[in-house]
């Protein structure tokens, strides 16, 4: 547990996908929220870009997120971020 300004207590790992700890929120978008990750085995931090699959019933912006996905993917340069999988359930995609 860690205390905020407001000396609330918060959990700083609030859920589990694959080999991931999900943590405190980085930022938010329209239909997207990005958290701080932690990989189980390493150590490594990561951000994870969670798309909640309720908020993508518009073809448009399924078609967005799709495109998004499929450009990250072909990115391989040390400047810009990189993508290093996708994972979906049924309520997510991160």
């Amino acid at each position: 547990m860690e205390t905020d300004a407001n000396n609330e207590k918060k959990e700083i790992f609030t859920g589990n996908i694959d080999e991931y700890r999900i943590g405190q929120d980085i930022g938010k978008g329209s239909f997207a929220t990005v958290k701080q990750g932690i990989h189980k085995q390493t150590g490594e931090k990561f951000a994870i870009k969670i798309y909640d699959k309720s908020k993508l019933v518009d073809s448009a912006r399924r078609g967005t997120v799709k495109r998004e996905i499929q450009i990250l993917k072909r990115l391989n340069n040390k400047y810009t971020i990189k993508l290093y999988e996708v994972i979906e359930n049924s309520k997510y995609v991160y």
